[in-house]
């Protein structure tokens, strides 16, 4: 994705199509927010939204501030990721662009849920679902919008509605060959089995999370597997698991702190 979406910018340059440039620019911090390179994908963020607004392109400036609004999230920054996803919703709004919109409250339900608002996760997640799926069409990122739900359903306590959303999502990342979305669900799989107790079904889910996310090369995820695959020997305390369990977590954090994520 990075390596596209740079020769796609470098590409705008050489053939001076100056106000097609942000896009991709835009494009390559959302990939550099995927391999945790957090300061440069804000960096690269920022150089789009500068553009986009020196050449009047709105459209690439609600995208650039949607991915300067996941950025903030990422790096826990919550008021800064609030301006910034008002500020692409703003846009979305003016241009009637349900995407941006539906994206815009996802990454609201995300980072209410950092906070612990498992609540008000729910909620914006819902909301982004119906505004995401209108007319009988489902936009690309319906599928993403079912696991985010599916995961405030089980934190908040509510297994059943999660793994009903989850059920969905996963069927819908599968026949759509999604590549990340089915590591992120496969972990919150195993989650939620893990919490019912059912540790011989829950086993294989966290590693096949790892493998997948360690196939795209997926850095910041996996490292959120391993520390849920960590928890999860913890918590089932086998022989070897404390020890087992305490090194991913420990692994996990290193990552965490080396890229200055949350985990």
């Amino acid at each position: 994705m990075l390596t596209y979406a740079l020769q796609g910018a470098e590409a705008c340059r050489t053939s001076n199509k100056p106000d097609w440039e942000p896009m991709m620019t835009y494009s390559a911090a959302w990939a550099y927010m995927l391999l945790g390179q957090i300061p440069l994908g804000e960096q690269v963020a920022r150089d789009a939204l500068e553009k986009a607004q020196q050449h009047g392109v709105f459209g690439a400036a609600g995208w650039a501030n949607l991915v300067l609004d996941f950025l903030a999230i990422q790096a826990g920054r919550w008021d800064d990721a609030k301006q910034m996803g008002d500020n692409a919703y703003a846009i979305a709004t003016m241009l009637h662009d349900a995407d941006l919109q539906a994206r815009v409250l996802w990454s609201r339900s995300v980072c209410s849920g950092w906070q612990g608002d498992w609540e008000r996760a729910i909620a914006d997640a819902r909301e982004a679902l119906q505004m995401a799926k209108q007319e009988g069409e489902t936009l690309m990122v319906y599928p993403y919008l079912l696991v985010q739900a599916a995961r405030a359903c089980f934190f908040a306590g509510k297994p059943e509605e999660a793994q009903t959303y989850l059920n969905e999502g996963m069927q819908m990342a599968a026949s759509r060959q999604y590549r990340q979305l089915p590591g992120i669900g496969q972990r919150l799989q195993g989650r939620i089995w893990q919490a019912q107790g059912r540790f011989e079904q829950a086993q294989p889910c966290f590693e096949q999370s790892l493998a997948g996310l360690l196939a795209i090369d997926d850095v910041v995820e996996h490292a959120r597997s391993e520390e849920a695959y960590g928890l999860f020997y913890v918590e089932r305390d086998h022989e070897g698991d404390m020890e087992r369990g305490q090194a991913l977590i420990q692994k996990a954090r290193e990552t965490f702190k080396r890229l200055g994520v949350n985990g």
